[in-house]
């Protein structure tokens, strides 16, 4: 009777161990599935993120750069300035209260202002507007020397931005304001500012029409 018992026991062990044998290794076959597809996940994402960094109609085109090197890269005419993050970043940097920073990035606002069109060039007016307002002295030196032949495009982004705004608000308040606030401003860039003042009014008798 006890051979039996231990025969059936002896049986029983046997029959755990090949379950707990089995479960082990397609555990461990699950395990390297999972690994597989993680692994497969992963370099789908890196590769996807990297067409699309590298993608120029995607809106994070280059995004892993850093922006004096997009502002380099815009001057070469290695990318063209479109609506998208990194042509932003460079917009936003000319702006900088840190004047170092404005004029470091103002040679690829120039460019940026000379290719734009469509929905950056819509974007683009407040900048140049903005712009004029913030670094008044640095712009009217830039009208002064017809630098890059830009005049047309900065009173052409100007009267769009205020024909835009306030309808009240006239050419010659803008003007005044700017001159108002602009303390190093001398005699000289004051004509020169009149000189613009005169051809936005003539851009804006043109619009009109």
């Amino acid at each position: 009777m006890n051979s039996i018992k231990n025969y059936y026991l002896t049986l029983k062990t046997i029959l755990v161990i090949c379950i707990m044998s089995v479960a082990c290794k397609n555990d461990n076959k699950n395990h390297e599935i999972i690994a597989s597809v993680k692994s497969v996940t992963k370099k789908t994402v890196n590769t996807t993120s990297l067409d699309t960094l590298r993608d120029p109609h995607h809106l994070e085109y280059l995004t892993d750069l850093p922006t004096y090197k997009i502002a380099q890269l815009i001057l070469q005419d290695s990318i063209m300035p479109i609506d998208n993050t990194v042509t932003f970043r460079c917009i936003d940097s000319v702006l900088s209260n840190q004047y170092d920073t404005s004029q470091y990035y103002l040679p690829a606002f120039c460019k940026i202002i000379d290719k734009s069109d469509g929905a950056l060039s819509e974007a683009v007016s407040l900048y140049v507007l903005n712009f004029i307002k913030r670094y008044p002295k640095v712009f009217i030196q830039l009208y002064a020397e017809n630098k890059n032949n830009l005049n047309d495009k900065w009173e052409g982004f100007t009267v769009f931005e205020l024909i835009a705004g306030d309808e009240n608000f006239t050419i010659k308040q803008f003007i005044h304001s700017i001159l108002k606030d602009c303390k190093s401003c001398n005699e000289k860039d004051r004509l020169v500012f009149q000189k613009f003042e005169k051809n936005l009014e003539e851009n804006i008798k043109e619009f009109k029409h």
